[in-house]
């Protein structure tokens, strides 16, 4: 493998891809119809287009995608506290191309905001914790919270009520707050057209 510091950031990106969905491929669980190589897709594309709303730089901009290609990896390990396992994951493979250590901790501090509930420190965090939960606040989160419940329902061995489930996702999504001005003035009405639409079918 080469060396990061020869590899230009488009070819650093598209390893960092590579190695994700080869890993999802490999080791993720079948029952996980939510969190799988789409979503991971999804969020890093939401995560370049609120980086860029926010005035990230270059540089932020590629520690932002590394964190979001990576956030979700833990999962092929293990579901409760899956963010420490993709930390892990990250830093091993980054360390093994040679990527600079200090730029290291931010990815895996990134990764790391990603924890319900969210508590980013900087900009770079906030922009992926958005990215991260983005689906609230858009046309397809109804039956993306449908994937969810049953993708918890195996994971967890338990039954949720259709009225169990909303409750708890609506719940949710009126105590989420998004951190970017962007996100807030993008997703703000349609979160709020989603908790209706729940509200409205319990």
């Amino acid at each position: 493998m080469q060396d990061a510091m020869t590899n230009p950031p488009n070819l650093l990106l598209a390893n960092i891809s590579s190695f994700v969905v080869e890993l999802f491929q490999n080791r993720l669980p079948e029952h996980y119809c939510f969190h799988n190589i789409q979503h991971t897709i999804e969020v890093v594309e939401m995560a370049a287009q609120i980086g860029q709303a926010s005035g990230l730089d270059e540089g932020q901009m590629e520690i932002v995608a590394i964190a979001a290609w990576f956030h979700d990896t833990g999962y092929t390990e293990q579901y409760k506290g899956h963010e420490d396992i993709s930390m892990r994951i990250a830093g091993d493979y980054l360390h093994h191309i040679g990527y600079p250590t200090d730029k290291i901790r931010r990815v895996q501090s990134c990764i790391n905001a990603t924890n319900i509930p969210h508590e980013p420190h900087n900009l770079m965090e906030q922009v992926l914790c958005d990215a991260d939960v983005a689906n609230i606040g858009t046309e397809t989160f109804v039956a993306k919270t449908e994937a969810l419940r049953h993708e918890q329902e195996i994971s967890f061995d338990r039954h949720f009520s259709h009225d169990e489930w909303y409750r708890m996702s609506i719940k949710f999504c009126r105590q989420h707050q998004f951190h970017t001005d962007y996100a807030r003035r993008i997703f703000s009405n349609q979160l709020a057209a989603n908790i209706a639409l729940m509200e409205q079918s319990l």
